[in-house]
């Protein structure tokens, strides 16, 4: 079996090669990222939607806005 190499990014090193892609919409968020870098690869922050976690996000007020 071949071992992987580790991935190497600047001054920074993967143990392995592996890139937690972003996935959006609150998926690719700090919980999951954070996971993947955890574990040894290289965690991915998406930035779309993120902000419909934050308590000062209002669907309603929102929907109201854009009517």
């Amino acid at each position: 079996m071949t071992t992987l190499p580790p991935l190497l990014i600047g001054k920074h090193i993967a143990r392995y090669p592996i890139i937690q892609g972003g996935m959006g919409i609150r998926i690719s968020g700090a919980n999951l990222a954070g996971a993947v870098a955890n574990a040894g690869g290289i965690g991915i922050v998406s930035a779309v939607g993120l902000g419909l976690n934050s308590p000062y996000f209002a669907i309603k007020q929102r929907k109201h806005q854009l009517i």
